[in-house]
């Protein structure tokens, strides 16, 4: 985690001071701390708030205390909405991860609304709940997350460690946030974490008895009723039935072919649930797909691309013009640039490590589901086969894809119901044509397909010259998919149980740069753990990944 958010800029306590405001003006909290009883006006102090803890548990019970009182007399919904903020203690209380594991933030802000869900009782360790947590919650309805830590344990590193662990989760299980916010909270400090992906920040620390206004502001913010406060995408908006489950939704995109038209609206197929990139840091590529008013299957793509990057549409238009075979380059309608990380940092700020990213949608008329949803293994190697084909035709045409994964290669159909595949995300495409050059920002992409040799590359490797992403590198990453499949998948939608399954696909999708390199070169010259791998999948598709890697080798 902390090689992918790399260096984390500290700002400064004017900062936090200023943030939020005006969206959140001072009048009521000034009334609020003027008139509640857990607050003394005079000495400045919060009176309930244990000056030293003998131990972290007992700065629970009192904390809570103060944060409901903010919320009940400050975060108050608008007449008509129907959405809730309510604070609990879940230090005891096991939030699911998307990979299996569990964290146990000490504080969440649990929320109903048009973004939020409660997590099913089946993915939840009831048994382990503790606190005072009288309802279901996990990663996909807080609205924020607060850890209490005593000034003695206050360590800055550990801090933005587990807060991240936090803020992914919190991005996975909330496919519209663009950006995660939380508080770090000792005796008589607070700070925030901000995640997004330009990576993080930590702000300096200031003293919450003196300056309670600004720690008022700061929770009222991450409980605000107000989406965008909290860091949510709103024309993004679900429709939730009496379990506060999502049943229905749309997504809106404002095409920048008509600004004065009206966006065009879209209804999300809640049978597919969006593919959701899985770091912090890049692109955080989210995939929706939806369907039009005449029932059309449409891909709706979110996306952050770095500044100095073109934007996707416009290498899908110079691709569709160019008549490119085997891709998907039918766009629906587009928006470029309504958002960007810069605007979540002060204005004036110097990063050794920051680069801005602007947000881009693309609606594109997408005609099949990703390759992971193969229903039979002659339909998952024609629809590889196929991918190879369509990104050797956008080569040709003068366009490298530069992610390749089991996402960006689709399964279709042609009219005579035969089956096929094709290529799609140019997120990260470039033409061939432009100066052959490093960006300063490394490749934070799906680290699981990257070739051997861009994975040297990464920050935290030295001792190697970089070299530059080419075609032989996308071709590298077809084989690593096809590993995938090999390895990951038992059968027809079945995978891989994790007690049955070796260390190899971690080890790409998680180790550092020179280690995933290293293991994919071993397999590139020994080829695919034939034990491991499901009788499901025939001999001459393991000799193809064999071959194939020698090959490569």
């Amino acid at each position: 985690m902390a090689a992918e958010l790399q260096v984390i800029t500290e700002f400064s306590k004017k900062f936090l001071r200023t943030l939020y405001d005006p969206d959140i003006p001072s009048g009521p909290i000034k009334t609020f701390l003027s008139t509640t009883p857990l607050y003394d006006d005079k000495r400045k102090c919060w009176v309930t708030i244990p000056p030293v803890a003998e131990r972290e548990e007992d700065m629970y019970d009192p904390f809570l205390e103060v944060i409901k009182s903010i919320l009940a007399n400050l975060v108050i919904p608008n007449e008509g909405a129907k959405s809730t903020r309510e604070a609990f203690d879940t230090h005891k209380t096991s939030f699911p991860h998307h990979d299996g594991a569990k964290t146990r933030p000490d504080i969440a802000i649990v929320a109903t609304g048009p973004s939020f869900e409660d997590p099913l009782p089946a993915d939840l360790d009831l048994t382990n709940s503790g606190g005072e947590t009288t309802r279901l919650v996990g990663y996909s309805n807080v609205a924020s997350v607060f850890d209490l830590k005593r000034n003695k344990d206050n360590s800055r590193v550990e801090q933005i460690k587990q807060l991240a662990v936090y803020a992914k989760q919190i991005f996975l299980s909330q496919p519209n946030r663009r950006f995660v916010r939380a508080l770090i909270i000792t005796e008589d400090k607070v700070r925030l974490l901000h995640y997004d992906r330009s990576g993080a920040y930590i702000t300096d620390m200031i003293n919450f008895h003196d300056e309670a206004e600004t720690f008022v502001r700061l929770v009222v913010a991450l409980s605000s009723h107000i989406e965008e406060h909290v860091g949510l995408d709103s024309s993004i908006q679900w429709t939730v039935d009496d379990n506060n489950r999502k049943v229905a939704g749309t997504i809106c995109v404002r095409d920048d072919r008509s600004p004065d038209a009206t966006p065009d609206t879209f209804y999300l197929d809640m049978k597919e649930p969006p593919l959701v990139h899985e770091t912090i840091r890049g692109t955080g590529t989210t995939c929706w797909v939806a369907r039009d008013s005449d029932g059309n299957r449409i891909h709706v793509k979110d996306s952050w691309i770095a500044s100095e990057r073109m934007p996707e549409h416009e290498l899908l238009e110079q691709a569709e013009f160019d008549e490119v075979e085997g891709v998907v380059t039918e766009i629906e309608a587009y928006e470029d640039g309504t958002a960007q990380t810069k605007q979540y940092r002060p204005k004036l700020f110097k990063s050794t490590n920051f680069f801005n990213r602007n947000f881009c949608r693309v609606a594109l008329k997408v005609p099949g589901p990703p390759l992971s949803k193969f229903t039979s293994q002659l339909e998952a190697i024609t629809a590889l086969r196929d991918g190879i084909k369509g990104h050797r035709n956008l080569l040709t045409a003068g366009i490298l894809h530069r992610d390749i994964c089991m996402n960006s290669i689709i399964i279709v159909k042609n009219d005579k119901g035969q089956m096929g595949g094709k290529l799609w995300d140019l997120t990260l495409a470039i033409h061939c044509d432009e100066k052959a050059e490093l960006s300063p920002d490394s490749r934070t992409g799906s680290r699981l397909y990257l070739s051997s040799a861009v994975l040297r590359n990464s920050k935290e490797e030295k001792q190697l010259a970089p070299v530059v992403h080419d075609y032989l590198d996308d071709l590298e990453a077809f084989n690593y998919v096809l590993a995938d499949l090999l390895h990951s998948y038992k059968g027809v939608g079945i995978a891989m149980p994790p007690q049955a399954a070796n260390d190899l696909i971690p080890i790409w999708q998680n180790s550092a740069g020179q280690a995933a390199s290293q293991s994919k070169l071993h397999f590139m010259e020994e080829g695919p753990v034939d034990w491991i791998i499901s009788p499901f999948w025939s001999n001459p598709s393991i000799e193809l990944c064999r071959n194939l890697g020698m090959y490569l080798h």
